[in-house]
C-alpha cells in the first residue's frame, strides 16, 4: 500500500478534516476511534493533542511533535517515528507491534499499562522518563540515553539496553529478570540491590 503523504501543517490549524473527530475550544483537539492506516505525516505538530482508542497501522512519522501529547488506548503497528520531538508524552494502556523511535528526544516520556512487542529506541535521548507496569519483553533500546529514568514492575525478557547509557537509572528488582545487559552495566545495576563489589 502506497503511503499517503501529509505535508507539513499545524495539527491545530486543521478544523474541518475527515481525519480528526473533534475540535475542542482552545484548539485542543481529541482524535478518538479513528483509524489511520499507510499515512505518512511529515513535519506535523500533535503537541497538547489526545488520541484516545485510534489505530496507526503502517504509518510514518518524520520529524514531528508530540509534546505533552496523550496517547490512551492506542494501537500501534507497523509504525517508525524519526527525529520526533516528544517531551512529556503520556503513552497508557496501549498495545504496541513492531514500533521504532530512532532519533527522537523522549524527555519525561510517561509510559504505563501498555504492552508493545518489538519496540525499539535507537540513538534516542530518553531522560526523566518512567515506565511503570508494561511489558516490553524483547524490546530493544541502542545507544540511547536513559538520564533519570524510572522503570518500575515492567516485564523486560530479553529486553537488549547493553549499548545505552543507564548510569543514572532506577529500576525495581522485579524488571531485571531476563534483562540483557553490558558487563559494566551489571556493575551498576548490582548497586541498585545493595550489594558493594569489591575489587
Amino acid at each position: 500500500m502506497k503511503n499517503k503523504i501529509l505535508e507539513p501543517i499545524k495539527f491545530v490549524d486543521i478544523k474541518e478534516s475527515s481525519l480528526y473527530d473533534k475540535v475542542l475550544e482552545k484548539d485542543i483537539i481529541e482524535a478518538s476511534n479513528v483509524n489511520y492506516y499507510g499515512c505518512k505525516f511529515i513535519s506535523c505538530n500533535f503537541s497538547l493533542q489526545k488520541f484516545i482508542k485510534c489505530d496507526f497501522v503502517d504509518c510514518i512519522f518524520e520529524g514531528c511533535k508530540f509534546n505533552n501529547t496523550e496517547l490512551n488506548n492506542v494501537y500501534l503497528k507497523n509504525c517508525t517515528f524519526n527525529a520526533c520531538q516528544a517531551v512529556g508524552i503520556i503513552i497508557d494502556n496501549n498495545y504496541g507491534d513492531k514500533v521504532s523511535f530512532e532519533e527522537c528526544l523522549l524527555n519525561y516520556l510517561s509510559m504505563g499499562n501498555s504492552k508493545f512487542k518489538y519496540l525499539q529506541f535507537k540513538n534516542c535521548e530518553i531522560n526523566d522518563a518512567i515506565f511503570n507496569e508494561s511489558i516490553l519483553n524483547g524490546a530493544k533500546l541502542i545507544l540511547c540515553h536513559l538520564g533519570n529514568t524510572n522503570i518500575m514492575h515492567c516485564e523486560m525478557n530479553n529486553c537488549d539496553i547493553s549499548t545505552s547509557d543507564i548510569t543514572e537509572i532506577k529500576i525495581s528488582q522485579d524488571c531485571l529478570k531476563g534483562l540483557l545487559v553490558s558487563e559494566n552495566q551489571a556493575l551498576n545495576l548490582v548497586s541498585l540491590l545493595g550489594l558493594k563489589v569489591k575489587r
